[in-house]
């Protein structure tokens, strides 16, 4: 079995306690500007960057049982989960009463149909030269925001607007990566990285929804028909902080590298304290530097203890019981 390679668990871990932190950050982003555009700085750069390692391991996608592999990955794991948050929200009183639509994903579940979508769309890119191809990509998730028709329902605006991050992770070589993973690279990724915050430190136009990438320009410009230049923008820091980004990250193994293996398990579950404390108004407390760093911390070890082998091994299991439960009632039913 060939080794895998610390590096990007390394960044997958990391990036993990980013998605986290901003999470936790997000109630309190209006107490003070340094926290909204630390905030919005972590999120020019944590997805897309997720994003594109994903399309980087997604190279074999031709193998047979690739795509059945992806749509029980993915797709059966949203299904399952969307009961449990709908369950979940209806118990802790996010609902006036139980309901589920399996048309507009919960909160961070957009990200496993955007999965499937985009490993299936690799059947068309990966028989496309790798410019031509990002290119398209860069056209296509423009393009979308003229489109009202594309928004939330089954995550197709975000799933468009990130597609470049994906099919230019697909595209690289990791001779791409080795390029990054020296000193010189590392300074100047930390120069370009605060470059970003000051960007967004000046630009009080801003607001989440050009990072978000969840709606049309009709929904969150006053000027719709700037869409182009405001989305170009929001690629281009997504594609330089991505960047700036891998390039501080350690090489070697470290005391956390293991707990990046399971990121997927942290992003699943981390939600169901996220909002169990937003329905506990942990919003309305004020916080200071200090707080913030008790918020980065605790970020740290919920993405720890929630990558741990115990707890992902107990969500493969309960993915198990999910899919053997078609199997037992039909024997029942015979």
């Amino acid at each position: 079995m060939k080794e895998r390679d610390s590096y990007f668990d390394n960044a997958k871990f990391i990036l993990m306690v980013l998605v986290v932190f901003g999470h936790l950050l997000q109630p309190f982003i209006e107490d003070g500007d340094f926290y909204r555009d630390i905030y919005y700085t972590i999120f020019t750069f944590h997805m897309p960057a997720f994003i594109m390692i994903a399309g980087f391991f997604s190279k074999k996608y031709q193998r047979p049982g690739y795509l059945l592999n992806c749509f029980k990955t993915f797709v059966l794991t949203y299904f399952i989960f969307q009961i449990i948050y709908s369950v979940y929200d209806w118990a802790v009183g996010n609902t006036q009463g139980f309901q589920i639509d399996f048309s507009i994903p919960h909160w961070s579940l957009w990200f496993l149909l955007s999965m499937f979508f985009w490993n299936l769309l690799l059947f068309i890119f990966g028989k496309i030269p790798p410019l031509t191809g990002v290119i398209l990509a860069f056209l296509i998730a423009i393009t979308a925001g003229y489109l009202p028709f594309i928004n939330r329902e089954l995550t197709l605006q975000r799933t468009l607007v990130f597609l470049p991050f994906f099919v230019l992770g697909f595209y690289l070589s990791p001779q791409v990566f080795k390029k990054i993973q020296h000193n010189a690279a590392r300074v100047k990724g930390l120069v370009l990285l605060i470059g970003i915050y000051i960007f967004i430190q000046v630009n009080e136009s801003l607001n989440k929804y050009w990072l978000f990438g969840s709606k049309p320009y009709d929904d969150f410009l006053s000027i719709p028909e700037l869409g182009a230049i405001v989305r170009g923008i929001v690629l281009t820091l997504g594609v330089v902080g991505i960047f700036s980004f891998l390039s501080l990250i350690p090489t070697q193994k470290m005391f956390f590298t293991n707990w990046g293996r399971h990121t997927l398990t942290v992003y699943l579950l981390h939600g169901f304290l996220i909002r169990g404390l937003r329905t506990l108004n942990f919003g309305d407390f004020q916080i200071n530097f200090f707080g913030f760093l008790l918020l980065l911390a605790g970020s740290f070890l919920l993405t720890a203890v929630l990558g741990s082998q115990k707890v992902e091994s107990c969500r493969v299991s309960l993915k198990q019981f999910f899919k053997e439960i078609p199997r037992k009632v039909t024997t029942k039913v015979r």
